[in-house]
């Protein structure tokens, strides 16, 4: 998502300051005597008001060109209306977006791999959404088959998760998997448990955390898959 977001984020903005200077530029223009400052004026006036035009212009183009990266059906390629939004749809993209990396977010336990850590630099927004997809694909497991992917993660990656949902405002889930993680030998019978308990509770954030940030993940519809 590198595309350039001036216009969509700003235009309204900049097309008012040129509307407004423009009439600022035109009360002097109306009674100046001076027929050259006069002109300079009306020039100015004009040059304002065709910019502001143009910003405006430019800034419907790109939104024309623009998708919600969860609003997107991909089998149908058509674009969804925001009231469609739920957790299949997000799961659904952000495993998608998983998918040039890993074969499954299960598979991220045991490393998060080099090229999908620098993406998610350039992408934060995506952060949060990858550490609870990861939460969530393994509630769905059989308790013993829980207890061994947990037990034997990677150190960084559950550091990875911890770090996402500590700054999409979940410090206290956050504070309790690193310290599962930590004592895990002492807090083995409540592994499966939390998981298994918690398993819409990570589905309803994934939700709540895309409906909390929606303007962020807005992409060019040529960049979509």
């Amino acid at each position: 998502m590198k595309e350039n977001k001036f216009f969509s984020e700003h235009a309204i903005h900049l097309a008012t300051a040129c509307a407004v200077l423009a009439l600022l530029l035109f009360i002097p223009a109306s009674v100046v005597k001076t027929t050259g400052v006069r002109v300079f004026f009306f020039v100015m006036v004009a040059l304002l008001m065709v910019g502001g035009c143009v910003i405006l212009y430019l800034s419907h183009r790109t939104k024309g060109g623009r998708i919600h990266y969860f609003l997107y059906d991909r089998r149908r390629n058509t674009v969804l209306p925001k009231s469609a939004l739920n957790f299949e749809l997000i799961r659904d993209s952000v495993d998608c977006y998983l998918s040039e990396y890993i074969e499954n977010a299960l598979s991220l336990w045991k490393e998060i791999p080099k090229k999908l850590r620098i993406r998610l630099e350039e992408e934060p927004q995506f952060k949060p959404l990858i550490a609870y997809r990861m939460l969530a694909e393994l509630s769905t497991k059989d308790p013993e088959n829980i207890l061994d992917t947990f037990s034997n993660a990677d150190d960084r990656a559950v550091g990875y998760i911890c770090r996402a949902i500590h700054d999409s405002d979940d410090a206290d889930m956050a504070d309790y998997l690193f310290e599962l993680k930590k004592n895990i030998e002492h807090d083995r019978a409540r592994i499966s448990v939390f998981f298994n308990k918690n398993r819409r509770c990570f589905e309803e954030r994934m939700l709540r955390y895309v409906e909390r940030h929606f303007e962020e993940f807005y992409i060019n519809k040529a960049d979509q898959k």
